[in-house]
Order: structure tokens, then C-alpha cells, then sequence
């Protein structure tokens, strides 16, 4: 569709990964994200019906940031190599991405929401409508907030819309954007697909994936060897790993899963019996935890 478009609008189309000179063009989104742009002055009233048919129309949201948003907003999507020296008093920095489901109309009451969970300085940041990222500066590495655990569920039923959150590591300064938010950045776009359960994919989480992408095949193959004997009872490893992920707390995994102790206690039981791997200890859990990983990762690119 894009090279039709293309052929047909010439040299008035351009595409990008970032709208621009919005007084010039008319932009809009395609279903991968991109950017398409269009000269207002070959834009028909039917030609911009038709674009709004098969694209998302693109607002240019941005022409009402602050100063400081818009700093931001050209750093971390327009001069995606440059290194920030310092930031002020501001000793540390983390990047907290966010992805909704659909688009909001309450973006305004979204922001207000998000900013009321951090008792830090935050800055948000609108990719999309539907993607952006919450910048957090800490003058001290104890200043650190932890509440969008408890509050994500909340946020989702206010908003009626599901929300996923990338929480960044911490950086000091200075601090190059290409190795730091745009690596961040790729991982979230890599992992939003294959960890769809997860509300909030944190460091823990993510990293464990990252290593499994880079290990060599055969390794890979040998790890699912683990599962030989139960990968079609995939309800069984979902459970297996819902415990391990819960730090091999029994009763809160129940909770999670919504299980009697007793019934999640057979299916650990029933694992280590048909694996032959102890998950109750560290070793085996952890070889537990990479062999599901593996096994996903090799679904997810199937």
C-alpha cells in the first residue's frame, strides 16, 4: 500500500520515523508505526478521507509542549546519538516506556495519574498515541519509586484501556542515548510481543530474556531437552513458571494463579517428577526458569 501511495503522491510523500514541519505536511501512522507525511497543498478533502480510511490520522500534539518536553521529545526521538554531559543537580536517570492498547481520550488525566505515582521529578513523553516514555531524574539513588506495581491494575481500570510498562535501569551521567533509552527502547518493541501477561517488565524480567536471545542454538536446544517430557502440557510449565517468577513462594503464586496451595503443590510435585529437576532449589529453578525461556523464544520466532 505504501508504494502505491508513494507513486501516486511523489515527491509530496514522505516517510519517517518522526513527524516534522507540521505547518508543511499532513501526517499519518501506519499499523507498524512509521510515520507518513503528506503536503497539505496536493491533499485533497478526498484524498485525506481516503489516507484516514487505511491510516491513522496524526495530531501534532507535540506543537503544545513545554520547553523542557520538547527538549526531550527532540533528544530521545530526533538526536537519538547524542550524549547528555549532565542534567542539572540531577545525579541519576531512568526511562520508564509505557504501550496502551488503544488510544485515549484522557491523555491529559493519564499524565496527571502517572506523575501522582512518583514522588520524584518526571517528565512524559508522547511517542504515539498510544506509546511514550516517563523520563525520571533522582538526585539520589535512594530516591527511587516502586509504585506502579501496586497501582497498574488501578490504572487500567480507570482508563479502560490495558497499559504495559518497560522500566529502564538506572543511569548516571553522562549517559549516551544510543546505549541507554534506543537500546530500551528495541528491547521493549522485542518483548511487549512475547511477555503479553506481564503488566510491568522490569529488569529481572527482561534481562533473563535478552541473555536467551544471544545463547548459541545448540545450548538452546539442550535447555529444552529439560522439558522433553512435559512440553505438551504447556497449562503445567505456564504454572511452573508463574512459581518461579513468585520466588518460589508457594502461597503467593496460588494467589496469582487463582489455585488451591494444595493443587499448585501436585503440579510442582508432578514437574519435578516428570523433569527430574528440583525447582525447590535454586540451581534447579534456575535451570527450570531458562529452559521455559528457551522454549518460548523458540515459539515466539516460529
Amino acid at each position: 500500500m505504501i508504494d502505491k501511495l508513494q507513486r501516486y503522491f511523489g515527491s509530496s510523500m514522505v516517510l519517517g520515523q518522526t513527524p516534522h514541519e507540521f505547518n508543511e505536511y499532513k501526517w499519518f501512522l501506519t499499523t507498524e508505526h512509521e510515520f507518513v507525511g503528506v503536503k497539505y497543498d496536493d491533499l485533497s478533502e478526498e484524498a485525506l478521507e481516503l489516507l484516514s480510511i487505511f491510516l491513522t490520522p496524526y495530531e501534532a500534539t507535540h506543537q503544545s509542549l513545554s520547553v523542557e518536553e520538547a527538549y526531550w521529545y527532540d533528544l530521545l526521538f530526533r538526536n537519538q546519538k547524542e550524549t547528555i554531559q549532565s542534567l542539572d543537580s540531577y545525579s541519576f536517570i531512568r526511562f520508564i516506556q509505557f504501550n496502551l492498547q488503544r488510544p485515549l481520550q484522557e491523555k491529559a488525566e493519564l499524565e496527571d495519574a502517572l506523575k501522582s505515582l512518583y514522588s520524584t521529578d518526571v517528565v512524559i513523553i508522547w511517542e504515539h498515541e498510544t506509546s511514550g516514555v516517563i523520563i525520571e531524574k533522582l538526585i539520589s539513588i535512594n530516591d527511587k519509586d516502586e509504585n506502579l506495581q501496586d497501582t497498574v491494575d488501578v490504572l487500567t481500570s480507570d482508563f479502560g484501556s490495558t497499559i504495559q510498562f518497560f522500566e529502564g535501569q538506572l543511569y548516571d551521567f553522562p549517559l549516551s542515548l544510543s546505549t541507554s533509552f534506543q537500546l530500551e527502547r528495541a528491547w521493549f518493541q522485542q518483548l511487549k510481543k512475547m511477555v503479553t501477561h506481564q503488566k510491568i517488565i522490569k529488569p529481572t524480567s527482561f534481562l533473563p530474556y535478552l541473555i536467551m536471545k544471544d545463547v548459541p542454538n545448540p545450548l538452546k536446544e539442550q535447555l529444552k531437552q529439560v522439558l522433553k517430557f512435559v512440553e505438551q502440557d504447556k497449562e503445567l510449565i505456564q504454572t511452573v513458571k508463574v512459581y518461579l517468577e513468585c520466588n518460589l513462594n508457594v502461597s503467593l503464586a496460588s494467589k496469582k494463579l487463582y489455585m488451591h496451595r494444595n493443587s499448585l503443590q501436585y503440579r510442582i510435585d508432578k514437574f519435578i517428577d516428570r523433569t527430574n529437576l528440583d525447582i525447590k532449589d535454586f540451581q534447579g529453578a534456575l535451570s527450570a526458569y531458562l529452559a521455559i525461556l528457551a522454549n518460548e523464544l523458540d515459539e515466539s520466532e516460529a
